[in-house]
């Protein structure tokens, strides 16, 4: 319901990749753009912020955070968290955050 009420025609939307599917179909029936941004197996799934740097355009809408991230069920670290907060302000992007998983 968030991504229908955020997504306009052309908007990009970061997930972390790989990612739940549905997000990704979801901000297609939007008509939205999904673009991943990289999470190194090397590193247990951590998200990498240079990469998701790169990534943010004059498109991008939102950035979405799922953490445990399904299906890779790692857990981002604090500091991991915060640079991508910190992220997302400097750019005005939405944080839509997946916490489903947490106790």
């Amino acid at each position: 319901m968030a991504l229908a009420a955020i997504v306009e025609k052309g908007d990009e939307i970061l997930f972390p990749g790989p990612t739940y599917p549905p997000y990704i179909s979801y901000t297609k029936f939007f008509d939205g753009t999904p673009v991943a941004y990289e999470t190194v197996e090397e590193e247990g799934w951590q998200p990498n912020v240079d990469d998701l740097r790169k990534k943010i355009s004059k498109k991008t809408r939102a950035l979405v955070i799922i953490n445990p991230n399904n299906p890779t069920g790692a857990v981002y670290g604090k500091k991991i968290v915060k640079e991508m907060l910190d992220l997302a302000a400097e750019y005005n992007l939405l944080v839509l955050s997946d916490e489903i998983m947490t106790k």
